[in-house]
């Protein structure tokens, strides 16, 4: 999932307050059930997480003790509704889980039983047990997806009956637990016949269900043949593509249980493809784990590496845009009671006024509201620009200015050695000697070091240092195919001891390490208009050794905070000035 994913789905929440106040003024007024279908179908669409969350923020406002049970009853519909935004759209676990906690406890006032809230338990603990490793989230994930098959099945709410076991059938699996579902299976074959409404999914959740028994089985191919059936007849669309996904990170797993990872390879990069067609961002870090797996089997270290680089990119990238979309939430929600007051303001004056003198008032409100929450977040954005640029230019001069006393430090050093070789005293000969001897002799001694045990604290800073000349030598960090057996041919020590001190001293791998680097003399190279001001961003991108613009773009923001554009127009803004 890109950068530019992640802002997409950030904009409509950032820029919501400012363009949608008349329909927000026109929901308010709509019944609780057309407010709760209204929600649904935004967040079912894909694209409008931001309005399905406004509808499902109004409705869950209305709930009071004095409400009807009827009333109550949508209230909870609606803050379990609020749960599929916030995990699917926003993968913020911790409101997911708040809003469940909240529907939970309006269904237990009034004494109804609802199968959703269960089965949304199931899929955020299941979710966060896939993604940690975790194996007591992901039993409690299947505890709470049974709960939702058996509670459905009392009330015959065969959507939720079939997709609640079908989670659960993958689930089971995955913890090597599918016998624990034979009671249960029982009771789900006897509603083929009553399961008219979703013979699809009965049929595919029967499918699986064989196919994985055959792999517990060890008759891989047999359940490969199956997994075929199920990819061929099911249709590539929203409302059914998870279903394709699940099945085809199956058929990688027969295909690796038999030894045949080319073909596993093939199936989970398909499983790829379809996940970024589709935008199902929740997969990608699964994908990337499973292939880097895949790769080391085959000895494609360099695949590997690369899957394992975007599965913590991927990582990195949702605590990032889970941390902006809560800041932002806040904003919104903060934006909507400060609206929800004004027109509440307004029709109380509409009482007491003419119809045309309200409508006057209405557009007036909504044109200061709009206006003034655009020019206040363009303002705060240019400050917060400004500040990270300012800190940037600072940091890169400090460390320009490091540099230059370190150099001028070694040179000062280096002239004292030669003014020590150069006394004419037989005596200071001797113990010039004796100390070139026991130099060489550390020298020769830490080399042996590299070689035969591990490094100790002088061996590190040593290599540090080296390290540290060797990486401020931009004609050789620049170059595209420098690596890091080359940084430790050029230090004269090992890939593994390099790549060691890399990460115990700076905390990252290498390519990380290498990256800020480059970053710090692109943006060298930016701020110096007078040389490089008549290149692209594309041009600085390769004139630091990146091949590709995307990942300059993502490594840049990374460092700096910025867009390679936005510091370039910053610069150019000072250098006119």
């Amino acid at each position: 999932m890109s950068v530019i994913t992640i802002c997409s789905c950030l904009w409509p929440l950032l820029s919501y307050g400012a363009g949608q106040p008349e329909y927000y003024a026109r929901w308010m007024k709509l019944p609780s059930d057309s407010l709760l279908e209204k929600g649904r179908a935004f967040a079912n669409d894909g694209v409008h997480a931001d309005s399905a969350l406004t509808c499902f923020t109004i409705l869950v406002n209305r709930y009071s003790d004095k409400l009807p049970k009827k009333e109550k009853y949508v209230c909870a519909r609606g803050y379990s509704a609020m749960c599929f935004v916030y995990f699917f759209e926003y993968f913020d676990y911790s409101k997911a889980l708040e809003s469940l906690g909240k529907a939970d406890e309006i269904s237990r006032s009034i004494g109804v039983e609802m199968p959703q809230i269960y089965m949304n338990y199931g899929h955020v603990y299941s979710t966060i047990g896939d993604q940690n490793l975790d194996r007591k989230s992901s039993l409690l994930g299947i505890d709470y997806m049974l709960k939702a098959f058996r509670s459905a099945l009392k009330v015959k709410d065969w959507s939720i009956v079939n997709t609640a076991f079908g989670n659960t059938i993958s689930a089971s699996y995955k913890l090597g637990k599918l016998d624990m579902l034979a009671e249960d299976w029982e009771e789900y074959e006897k509603t083929v016949n009553r399961n008219t409404d979703s013979a699809e999914f009965t049929k595919f959740n029967i499918q699986l269900y064989k196919s994985l028994k055959l792999m517990t089985a060890g008759r891989y191919k047999a359940a490969i043949n199956i997994f075929d059936d199920i990819i061929a007849e099911m249709p590539l669309d929203v409302s059914h593509i998870r279903y394709t996904l699940i099945v085809l990170e199956y058929k990688a797993e027969a295909y690796s249980k038999m030894g045949n990872y080319e073909k596993a390879v093939e199936s989970m990069l398909r499983m790829e493809s379809l996940s970024k067609k589709f935008e199902v961002k929740d997969a990608y870090i699964e994908i990337y784990r499973i292939l880097a797996g895949y790769y080391k089997q085959l000895g494609q270290l360099d695949k590997m590496e690369e899957c394992y680089s975007k599965y913590f990119r991927v990582k990195d990238e949702i605590l990032n845009y889970m941390q902006a979309a809560r800041i932002n939430e806040m904003k919104f929600l903060g934006e909507m009671r400060n609206i929800e007051a004004q027109m509440e303001a307004v029709k109380q004056k509409a009482e007491r006024q003419r119809v045309i003198m309200l409508a006057v008032g209405i557009v007036a409100l909504i044109v200061f509201v709009s206006t003034f929450i655009v020019v206040r977040k363009n303002k705060k954005l240019l400050a917060a620009n400004r500040s990270l640029y300012d800190k940037n230019v600072e940091i890169i001069k400090s460390e320009e200015e490091e540099r230059k006393a370190r150099k001028q430090y070694e040179h000062q050093l280096s002239e004292l050695r030669s003014r020590l070789s150069a006394l004419d005293s037989p005596g200071n000969e001797a113990q010039v000697a004796g100390n070139e001897a026991a130099y060489d002799g550390e020298s020769r001694a830490s080399t042996e070091k590299y070689k035969n045990s591990n490094l100790d604290d002088d061996d590190k800073a040593m290599l540090i240092e080296r390290i540290r000349n060797v990486m401020e030598d931009t004609d050789s960090i620049c170059s595209n195919d420098f690596s890091a057996e080359r940084l430790a041919s050029l230090v004269g020590s090992k890939y593994k001891y390099v790549s060691q001190v890399i990460n115990e001293t700076f905390g990252c791998n290498f390519s990380t390490f290498l990256n800020n680097y480059r970053i710090k003399e692109a943006c060298r190279r930016i701020s110096d208009i007078d040389k490089y001001g008549h290149l692209t961003i594309e041009a600085i991108s390769e004139s630091v050794g990146f091949k590709s613009r995307s990942t300059f773009v993502t490594q840049f923001k990374r460092v700096t905070g910025l867009t390679p554009s936005e510091y370039q127009k910053m610069t150019r803004s000072d250098y006119k000035q």
